[in-house]
């Protein structure tokens, strides 16, 4: 009876625990069911968003290149251009707070360093960001959206490996198609590669995440089923686990055990990416290039063959999304290869020349097989096999040129081959020597007889390019270094199209910051033959700013047009020059360091609302670019060979202070000052050719209501004359101590012996047009009663006028106004009498107003 009873309820519970498990694998059908219609779903709509934001893109890159064809038409024939000189008030509120703008006040391209060999990167801009987050967060979203959270850990988490793994294979594509070179989507949504690289890298942590997530998932549903031992399992499936997963993922993958399940396979897939993210960090990147490079390479084949085998012995659909990430990749390759052998090989093919700069720079110039047609901007990459068997760098194409081969023979072209054969194009490159390729290419070269060698080249390109200025009335191109070799192609195009009537171009401003004079070399060849152009004189002036001089006298001008400083250029003071006699749309390009990028920036921005300014920055982060020197105050020495520490200047030596041309020095322009004299240069006058300069430099401080900002020291105003020349070209390294050039600085009546020629800071550019004389009646034109000024001991070289009375908001003073003893420009006042009593301590002192000063430090 028992035994009876017993046996009917077993069967009653066997059979309800049947049908209990028959349900639950039914409701877990049906959830992966569903689930699988939801994944489908999301990762379609990462297709979707994709296509959407390129598609935006896509009209905008329209939009603007049809504006700015537009504009150029227009302005052929139009010398005022006044309406496309003023800004659109939202456009330029889109531009300042979103498309230039950096992340926080100022930092963008400015690499953050722990040390010199710890390079950690950069910051986006605003616009980056927002791309950026909006992509990660939708990542995130679609993670974490239709997960059944009410359902038992074990099926969360095969729900939330399912999904991750898709997405991770999905988002491979665009992570592919950005790391490309001739990726389309960079001329058709004008988007530069430095942008699509920022995005490959984070699309690629987006993968990495989402990969880390699908194991972390397999592993919790692994242990919730079967245990650890289950995990530990398949550990031990894989041979050399032990020994890392990289080296030997493609015998595992080939392995017998290997073809039992896919965890392994995925396993070494998982760990290669991880070795991927560690061995991309910025600071790995900058510090061993060309080992990151190719071992980045081998790492995302073996990635690519471990997820290959996961999916195939896995049974999952998406492999086709693999397939087309590999097929971008190869076909991309392919690409390259056989326009790299289409454009070297044949007709003896391509050649170099290397020839040994100073400054330690190279300059390239090949001889292509094949004749090539480049745009201002463009770079190319080199291959050299006698330098460096199987690298390649990219380099900007600094000039280049057609000409008749005169191999070619003659007779008239009669097809396109015969065209093709008569056509030879020449272009070339400077590059300056760092570590690796660089330096030694520089050793081969400077080891050459002459420092001029021929080698054999393979060149890539070109690349690049997509920001022509034709269409800006005004444009100002900022160059530090090495970068000026991508402002020459745009200068020569501009002044070219000015004087053939092509270009809305009126006015073009080259300011290029270097180091040493000597730099100079590296582009003469080609500046010379921009400054003997058609009608250069009347669009382009250049500016150059040098930052280590060896010697006063290498700081000289050659013409009005082409001008010499000392220090670095005041980008602010120099932009403001520009708005105020603006002809059109102004466009600002810079190609330097960071520092200079990111203060041209600045510059350009805060003047949005001001004035219609485009900004283009080709940066050339991935490059070997000269890194500018932040220190502004330099020492000068009268004479190269000067080995003391304190410099000196003897006026009575022969060529020194001479203009050209002059033997001996004219009374006129000699600088009379003591053997040992220092000074301080802080700025320009507006309006005129005078400098000043302090003995003594104290920190500023604030005087009452009117933030007057407190010097103390002998002020001097200096002249520097320009002399003309009928011949211009760059100035000359001058190595010679009695060879002439064309700094004049007036006699100064000084009243002081033991003032010392300190180190020049900053000195900004004068106005191009001279202020009128001020006027005899009662000073009327200073505004610096209600703003700011600059206060000083003692003042020289000024002609003092008659004693006034006058309110101002701090009482009532005696004062007389202070004029220029060389251009006659009123700059400010001198204190005679104070009413106040706290204002006596400024009775005998001096005011300059900085309405009329120029990049004042």
């Amino acid at each position: 009876m028992f035994s009876s009873t017993w046996s009917k309820g077993a069967a009653l519970g066997l059979l309800f625990l049947t049908q209990h498990v028959k349900a639950d694998e039914a409701s877990e059908a049906i959830l992966k069911e569903e689930a699988d219609r939801v994944n489908d779903l999301f990762y379609k709509f990462i297709f979707a968003i994709c296509g959407v934001v390129a598609a935006i893109f896509l009209i905008w890159r329209i939009l603007i290149v049809s504006v700015k064809y537009m504009r150029q038409l227009v302005c052929l024939t139009n010398e005022k251009q006044r309406y496309f000189q003023r800004p659109y008030k939202q456009y330029a509120s889109l531009k300042k707070y979103l498309i230039y703008a950096p992340i926080f006040h100022k930092r963008h391209n400015r690499e953050f360093q722990l040390s010199t060999a710890m390079n950690m990167g950069v910051l986006p801009t605003r616009f980056q960001l927002f791309a950026l987050t909006a992509y990660v967060s939708t990542n995130i979203a679609f993670c974490l959206a239709k997960i059944h959270w009410d359902q038992p850990l074990s099926v969360v988490a095969v729900e939330m490996r399912h999904r991750s793994g898709i997405l991770a294979v999905v988002n491979m594509i665009p992570l592919f198609i950005m790391a490309t070179r001739n990726n389309p989507l960079i001329h058709w949504l004008d988007i530069s590669f430095d942008t699509f690289n920022l995005l490959h890298r984070w699309f690629g942590r987006i993968v990495v995440v989402e990969t880390l997530l699908h194991t972390f998932a397999w592993v919790v549903s692994t242990v919730h089923r079967k245990g650890w031992a289950a995990v530990g399992a398949a550990f031990q499936n894989s041979e050399k686990m032990m020994f890392g997963l990289i080296v030997s993922s493609n015998l595992l993958s080939l392995s017998p055990s290997a073809k039992k399940g896919s965890n392994n396979n995925f396993l070494q897939g998982t760990v290669a990416m991880v070795a991927i993210t560690f061995q991309s960090l910025s600071f790995v990147r900058h510090a061993f290039y060309e080992t990151f490079k190719y071992l980045h390479i081998m790492l995302v084949i073996l990635t690519v063959v471990g997820i290959w085998y996961h999916l195939k012995l896995a049974g999952v659909p998406h492999t086709k999304y693999l397939i087309g990430a590999i097929v971008i990749w190869a076909l991309e390759r392919t690409v390259r290869v056989l326009t790299v052998l289409y454009r070297n090989v044949g007709r003896g093919g391509t050649k170099a020349l290397l020839e040994a700069l100073p400054g330690n720079a190279v300059r390239v110039t090949l001889d292509v097989a094949r004749p090539w047609t480049f745009a201002p901007g463009q770079h190319a990459y080199l291959y050299m096999p006698s330098i460096g068997m199987i690298t390649s760098h990219p380099f900007s194409v600094a000039w280049s040129q057609e000409e008749e081969d005169p191999l070619a023979g003659d007779g008239l072209a009669v097809n396109r081959q015969d065209v093709l054969a008569i056509r030879k194009t020449t272009m070339s490159f400077v590059i300056r020597a760092r570590t690796g390729f660089t330096n030694t290419l520089l050793q081969k070269a400077e080891a050459a007889p002459e420092g001029k060698m021929f080698t054999r080249c393979l060149v890539e390109g070109p690349y690049g390019g997509s920001h022509p200025m034709r269409s800006y009335g005004t444009v100002v191109l900022f160059a530090g270094g090495i970068g000026i070799t991508h402002q020459v192609p745009h200068v020569r195009d501009l002044v070219t199209g000015y004087a053939n009537g092509t270009v809305a171009a009126r006015k073009v401003l080259l300011v290029w910051i270097i180091q040493s004079p000597e730099h100079l070399e590296w582009i003469r060849p080609w500046m010379t033959e921009i400054l003997a152009m058609d009608k250069r004189r009347d669009i382009l002036r250049i500016m150059l700013f040098i930052s280590r001089p060896r010697s006063t006298k290498e700081i000289h001008s050659p013409s009005a047009t082409v001008q010499m400083f000392p220090g670095r250029p005041n980008i602010e003071t120099l932009l403001d020059m520009e708005v105020e006699n603006q002809v059109g749309a102004m466009g600002v390009s810079v190609c330097g360091s960071g520092s200079l990028s990111d203060d041209v920036r600045s510059a350009a921005r805060s003047r949005q609302h001001k004035s219609n300014i485009d900004f283009v920055e080709e940066a050339f982060t991935w490059y070997c670019i000269e890194q500018a020197n932040r220190n502004n105050i330099r020492t000068y020495h009268s004479d190269a060979s000067d080995k003391q520490k304190e410099p000196s200047i003897n006026p009575h030596a022969s060529g020194e202070f001479q203009g050209p041309g002059k033997t001996q020095p004219d009374s006129a322009t000699t600088l009379e000052v003591h053997r040992r004299t220092r000074l301080r240069l802080l700025g320009f006058i507006r309006g005129c050719d005078c400098v000043f300069g302090l003995r003594k430099n104290r920190p500023a401080r604030d005087i009452g209501r009117v933030n007057w900002k407190a010097r103390s020291g002998a002020l001097f105003l200096l002249h520097f004359s320009t002399p003309q020349s009928k011949h211009e070209e760059l100035p000359r390294v001058l190595d010679e101590p009695n060879r002439s050039h064309g700094l004049g600085i007036q006699r100064l009546p000084l009243q002081r012996q033991d003032l010392r020629l300190q180190e020049l800071q900053n000195p900004s550019l004068q106005a191009r047009e001279p202020r009128q004389p001020p006027n005899t009646a009662p000073f009327q034109s200073f505004r610096g009663q209600v703003g700011k000024g600059y206060l000083f001991n003692n003042v020289v070289n000024y002609v003092p006028g008659e004693a006034l009375e006058r309110n101002m908001t701090t009482g009532k003073h005696v004062v007389r106004d202070i004029t220029c003893r060389q251009c006659k420009t009123t700059v400010g006042w001198k204190y005679d009498k104070a009413y106040e009593a706290s204002e006596k301590y400024k009775e005998g002192m001096f005011i300059l107003e900085a309405e009329l000063l120029c990049n004042v430090t």
